[in-house]
């Protein structure tokens, strides 16, 4: 198997010093408006940077407002469900018993709520966490 042979031409010109230096002064002036087409292109990154620098700190500020309107939320649903089971969360705060003053060190607890959870039903508590923003709150964990 051959491959085809490449096209041909036949090319013929006389050449003196006026050509030759024509297409010197016809290289170099490509030459020269390739480098500013590369200058301007690098000054549109360095400006394109400058912008993103200057647009970050709007983004990390969107992120802070996020944060506060996150915080703020969760203060107000908070509030909501305090409102709406304020006698029972007065109750589990300030419950005062009776019996508590013929007992030396040990208290009573009145049972506000039975929470249940089929999964962990025959397991034992085995730690619980306090929350530190809210005194009145607490994580169970459940064991074997």
């Amino acid at each position: 198997m051959q491959t085809e042979p490449p096209p041909r031409a036949n090319f013929c010109e006389t050449v003196n010093q006026w050509v030759i230096y024509d297409s010197y002064v016809a290289y170099e002036t490509a030459k020269e408006l390739a480098e500013e087409r590369e200058l301007k292109k690098e000054q549109k990154e360095v400006k394109n940077v400058r912008r993103r620098l200057l647009e970050g700190p709007r983004e990390n500020s969107n992120d802070e407002v996020n944060k506060k309107m996150l915080r703020a939320a969760k203060i107000l649903e908070r509030m909501v469900n305090q409102n709406t089971y304020d006698e029972i969360a007065q109750d589990f705060r300030f419950y005062e018993d009776a019996s508590d003053e013929f007992r030396e060190v040990e208290g009573t607890l009145l049972p506000l709520w039975k929470f249940g959870f089929e999964k962990a039903k025959k397991l034992e508590i085995t730690a619980l966490c306090w929350n530190p923003a809210y005194n009145d709150l607490f994580a169970a964990g459940f064991g074997s």
